[in-house]
C-alpha cells in the first residue's frame, strides 16, 4: 500500500509540475516550493519507525524478533476462544461435534 501512495504522491507532484510550465509560471512555483519545504532532513531522535520483516535480511530460522512485542501474551487464549465461538468443528472434536456442524452424519 505504501508504494501505491508513493506513486501517487510523485503523479500529483509532477501534475503540478507539467501544468506549472505550461502557466509559465515554473520559475515562481520553485520559490514558493523552497519557501514552503525544508531542503534538510529532521534530526534523528533515535525512536524510528518500526522494522518491518521484509527491511532486514534473514540469517537463517529461529532468529529473534526484530520488534518488541506490542501486546500481551493473550494471542493463544483469544485465538482458542474464537475458535470456540466461531461454531466451527475444529481437530479436535468428535463425531458428534461434526455431526452437529453438518460435516458429517453418524452411521450405525
Amino acid at each position: 500500500m505504501q508504494q501505491i501512495h508513493n506513486f501517487a504522491m510523485m503523479d500529483a507532484f509532477f501534475d503540478a509540475v507539467r501544468a506549472s510550465i505550461a502557466r509559465d509560471t515554473f520559475g515562481e512555483d520553485v520559490k514558493t516550493f523552497n519557501r514552503t519545504y525544508s531542503a534538510a532532513m529532521p534530526e534523528k531522535t533515535g525512536e524510528g519507525p518500526r522494522i518491518r520483516g521484509y527491511q532486514m535480511k534473514s540469517t537463517g530460522g529461529g532468529e529473534p524478533k526484530k520488534n518488541p512485542k506490542a501486546y500481551g501474551r493473550l494471542d493463544d487464549a483469544v485465538q482458542k476462544l474464537a475458535e470456540a465461538e466461531s461454531g466451527i468443528a475444529t481437530p479436535t472434536g468428535d463425531a458428534v461435534e461434526l455431526e452437529r456442524h453438518g460435516f458429517a452424519e453418524m452411521t450405525d
